[in-house]
């Protein structure tokens, strides 16, 4: 995370979209990569995070304030499936969404959910573990999404740790271990991007 490879196919795709995307609605934000770091990396205005877990919730808030972000963010708790309710038209239009809700994400996103947030565009961490090469609750999204987004898949892909000198030192080993993202298989991402 420090080094910026972690999930680098999401972060760089970030770097990629139009500045009127001003706001980022983040659900299962953990302990702020992506909702506080994208602030403090001047990617966004405002940042909406959502996460169920008290303990990440208090860090959310804390370190806001360490990086100086407290009033252009607001922590809720658990999101509700109609979470994008709270948001008007001209605010999703405007708003990138950031999906990473260990499973939970076919239950959110149906056709409903992706005329919703039509003008939005969505990053969805998949939770599905292919099978015979078969991801039925993966393409059922895909389908969903089609009469709204485009859909691109992200997968992990290389890692150039050439450019840190400090990491000159470390043994092949060590430094590949650092690229690590201790997944139990290649995780995929969908990336939504408004017709």
């Amino acid at each position: 995370m420090l080094l910026g490879l972690y999930e680098q196919e999401v972060v760089e795709a970030l770097t990629t979209l139009p500045s009127t995307y001003n706001a980022l609605i983040n659900l299962g934000a953990g302990d702020g990569y992506y909702g506080i770091g994208a602030l403090v990396a001047g990617m966004f205005q405002r940042s909406y995070c959502y996460e169920t877990n008290l303990t990440r919730q208090q860090t959310l808030s804390v370190s806001a304030v360490l990086n100086n972000v407290e009033n252009r963010i607001v922590v809720h708790g658990t999101a509700q499936r109609n979470f994008y309710d709270a948001f008007s038209d001209d605010q999703l239009s405007q708003s990138v969404i950031i999906i990473d809700i260990e499973g939970s994400e076919f239950d959110f996103l149906d056709e409903h959910a992706f005329q919703a947030m039509r003008k939005s565009v969505l990053f969805v961490e998949i939770h599905e573990r292919p099978r015979d090469d078969k991801t039925p609750r993966t393409n059922k999204l895909k389908l969903d999404a089609a009469s709204t987004h485009a859909v691109t898949e992200l997968t992990t892909t290389s890692r150039d740790l050439s450019k840190f000198p400090e990491l000159r030192n470390l043994s092949d080993t060590d430094r590949w271990l650092l690229c690590s993202e201790s997944r139990k298989y290649l995780m995929v991402w969908l990336r939504f991007d408004p017709l």
